[in-house]
């Protein structure tokens, strides 16, 4: 059910990341949406990923550090910028005094709220949570992915084209995870399997030994199968995030 307050969304991966984002608590897990956005999505009317308004000006996106965060969240971080910086036109600057930027900070799991516009709904600044067992690369490059307004891959319109829903395995009331959401965006890329904004093959899975997603060609059901060793863009993210923001020319 949607809420009129803070609402967020789930990744799943199984291992600890996996374990540490889904919190029954927490709605879907790792997307805090604005009441606006939760509006857009109950009228199906969110534009996933292509929504001008999530983009960050001018592809330049400030950030804070928290104090609470210990030195392995720091290297993720430090080590997911410098993926964004060589693959992306995006540019994260340290924070000095602009009003809109990311606050990465040690919270309750791994969450972010989704997109620029994000921060103006809550005071200026978007708090993405790097908690316990969050502290990866992967897990970092995810969060931002949202903080920078991408969605997840599994409710794109076309999913069910290349994999299967294993409904009978999936946690109570955690099946909303996986609708299917038609006014997703992905400005012309493929469905990717590979993406790193993919669930894992047991996400909310009950039986943890059974999965939730299963590929429709078996040869590729290794792609999320061990999805928490994903630690990098797959070639379509970094197609799709530049094409959300033409900033440069990268020559790649």
């Amino acid at each position: 059910m949607l809420s009129s307050g803070i609402f967020l969304l789930f990744v799943g991966v199984v291992s600890s990341w996996n374990i540490a984002m889904e919190n029954p608590k927490l709605f879907g897990g790792d997307m805090v949406l604005s009441p606006d956005q939760i509006v857009a999505l109950r009228n199906k009317t969110l534009a996933y990923g292509s929504h001008k308004s999530r983009r960050w000006p001018n592809g330049r996106i400030p950030y804070v550090i928290d104090r609470s965060l210990g030195t392995q969240a720091r290297k993720a971080i430090a080590d997911a910028i410098n993926v964004y910086h060589k693959v992306t036109c995006l540019k994260f600057i340290p924070r000095t005094s602009e009003r809109a930027y990311i606050n990465f900070f040690f919270g309750d799991g791994c969450f972010s709220p989704v997109g620029y516009e994000s921060s103006i709904w809550l005071n200026q600044k978007n708090d993405v949570s790097i908690g316990s067992g969050c502290e990866s690369v992967g897990t970092v490059l995810h969060e931002v992915g949202h903080s920078i307004g991408l969605y997840h891959e599994q409710n794109r319109p076309d999913r069910d084209r290349y994999v299967t829903i294993v409904n009978s395995n999936i946690m109570k009331d955690m099946d909303y995870n996986f609708q299917l959401e038609y006014d997703i965006d992905s400005l012309k890329t493929p469905y990717d399997l590979k993406s790193i904004m993919h669930y894992g093959s047991k996400a909310f899975a009950v039986n943890r030994n059974l999965r939730t997603i299963v590929t429709k060609d078996p040869k590729l059901q290794y792609l999320i199968d061990h999805y928490d060793d994903v630690n990098n863009f797959s070639d379509w993210d970094i197609k799709q995030i530049n094409l959300m923001y033409p900033l440069c020319s990268l020559g790649k």
